[in-house]
């Protein structure tokens, strides 16, 4: 990957990011509750995937390799609530 590459992906990193941090300042903890069109997860569940989507990419970043998260980090479908 060469240096344009390189700044291209960060520049698109960022943006989601920023995106991704002003979609969640409006969430309320009423809200986290509420149903996604994501595989029938409410929105608790979904920001716990996106943690976790965040975290392999992390790991990632640190080790060269990409793979499952760690057991402890999985999310089963209905595990919401007891993380």
């Amino acid at each position: 990957m060469d240096e344009a590459e390189l700044a291209a992906g960060m520049e698109l990193l960022e943006r989601a990011t920023g995106y991704a941090l002003g979609a969640v300042s409006a969430v309320t903890p009423q809200a986290l509750s509420w149903p996604t069109p994501c595989c029938g997860c409410d929105l608790r569940t979904l920001l716990h995937h996106v943690n976790d989507s965040l975290t392999v990419l992390r790991i990632g970043i640190e080790t060269g390799r990409v793979g499952p998260p760690p057991r402890s980090l999985r999310l089963t479908r209905g595990s919401a609530g007891r993380r």
